[in-house]
């Protein structure tokens, strides 16, 4: 009798403390630069600072299935077809990171959890029954729900008491966009995961929420490496800093100094405007984003867009054709670059002029370019300048190379453009393996 009385008391205990949670539904992506500002609040901090608060994540980037669940949740309650976006147990939906923190940094009231078939308190949730894969946060503990047949009395046990659940040990790590928590314990019941005993944030691992399964990132140093030393050996890019030297040597045959000057203004320049080219290239990734669920399909597409390159740049290693798309400067731009470029007569003029004839070098420079920005992406701008300036600086350095090589009679600019002539097929054959097999890598990566 002592000991129902004791159960009972604990089952009431556990029932007051559910009733009385806020519910959220919240709709993010990993990869999604908005999403991230949201869920480095909500999910280190909010949850566990607001320990009455349960958060029904669905992540739609990675899985699939959730894309689904937010048009169902779009066409019943209304709402933008983007994340990230919170759905309250009164119908309404707040979309964008701004609105979302400001909500929840000034939010003091009781939200029951919104389903798609009406407000219901969290108690009295069949969780077997929530559509597409959530993630249920609450204080130090996350329940990834499956569709293996599990009693709801087993997660409320899980989510507000002591009980752990008997099943195979995985990794006790769980993400959200741009970093993750790491627990003490980790189980798999059936396709449900149970985490509990949170330790920390952690940014090492990235783990798909659908299958707890861990990925590696498809961005590293080497992928921008190599798709940087494809740009920094493209043909047209030499060929418009040879053009340009003989311009300035026509004007100062003798003066090798402002042959340096020119050339080094004319590497920065294009330096400055590629910095400008790629974070414009980025945003616009972002932007594509943050209003549709393309993250999922965008590594793939730019692993086919990279062979597509590179299987263009060994076309020209095998039937050489000049103005080539993507691998060359277009016949129809050439006369208006040179004419162009035979302006420049100084150093001042090699930045001036040289910010524009950056324009000339888009059609076959940007290519690789695309696909550097497609992949950075996936960070915050902040993290992005390193990459960018690393790629530029690999971008410009044949163009450095050759300036200081000319000013200090190692060649001369008739010599390099008589050997970029003679080996532009082997060039062309260069880029494309290394193209090919970026490509080839992306797409291993996310197959």
């Amino acid at each position: 009798m002592k000991r129902t009385m004791i159960v009972a008391l604990v089952a009431a205990v556990m029932l007051s403390t559910a009733f009385s949670l806020n519910c959220f539904v919240y709709f993010d992506g990993i990869g999604c630069p908005h999403c991230a500002k949201v869920d480095a609040y909500l999910f280190p901090n909010y949850i566990v600072s607001h320990n009455n608060t349960v958060v029904i994540e669905y992540e739609i980037y990675q899985t699939k299935s959730n894309v689904n669940v937010l048009t169902s949740y779009i066409s019943k309650y209304g709402g933008i077809n983007g994340v990230p976006q919170l759905f309250l147990g009164n119908g309404k939906s707040i979309a964008g990171d701004v609105p979302i923190l400001k909500f929840l940094e000034s939010y003091n009231g009781s939200s029951k959890c919104l389903t798609l078939n009406g407000a219901v308190d969290f108690n009295n949730l069949n969780y077997s029954a929530l559509p597409g894969v959530p993630k249920i946060w609450y204080k130090d503990k996350v329940v990834i729900v499956g569709s293996y047949p599990l009693s709801d009395e087993v997660i409320k046990k899980f989510l507000f008491s002591n009980y752990t659940p008997n099943g195979t040990n995985v990794t006790p790590i769980v993400s959200y966009s741009e970093g993750s928590i790491k627990f003490k314990h980790a189980v798999k019941v059936g396709d449900w995961y149970f985490y509990w005993g949170r330790e920390g944030q952690t940014n090492q691992i990235v783990v798909n929420p659908s299958t707890n399964k861990e990925v590696k990132l498809k961005l590293n140093w080497v992928t921008v490496t190599g798709l940087a030393a494809t740009d920094a050996i493209n043909p047209c890019a030499l060929a418009v800093l040879t053009l340009m030297l003989i311009a300035i040597m026509t004007y100062n045959p003798r003066n090798r100094y402002k042959v340096l000057l020119a050339g080094l203004a004319f590497s920065f320049t294009v330096f400055v405007m590629y910095f400008v080219y790629g974070i414009l290239i980025v945003k616009a990734f972002q932007l594509i984003q943050s209003i549709s669920d393309m993250r999922s399909y965008l590594v793939g597409a730019l692993s086919i867009f990279a062979i597509i390159l590179g299987l263009l740049q060994l076309k020209d290693y095998f039937y050489y054709k000049p103005g080539t798309p993507l691998t060359e400067m277009p016949l129809r731009l050439r006369p208006k670059a040179k004419a162009l470029i035979n302006k420049i007569t100084s150093p001042i003029g090699a930045v001036f002029l040289g910010a524009f004839v950056t324009l000339f070098l888009l059609p076959c420079t940007i290519g690789p370019y695309f696909v550097a920005g497609g992949l950075l992406s996936e960070l915050p701008l902040a993290n992005v300048l390193p990459y960018l300036i690393y790629y530029n600086l690999i971008f410009i350095s044949p163009m450095i190379g050759i300036t200081l090589a000319v000013y200090f009679g190692l060649t001369t600019v008739k010599d390099v453009r008589n050997w970029k002539d003679k080996n532009i097929r082997l060039i062309h054959a260069i880029a494309g393996a290394i193209m090919v097999a970026i490509g080839i890598y992306l797409l291993w990566s996310v197959i």
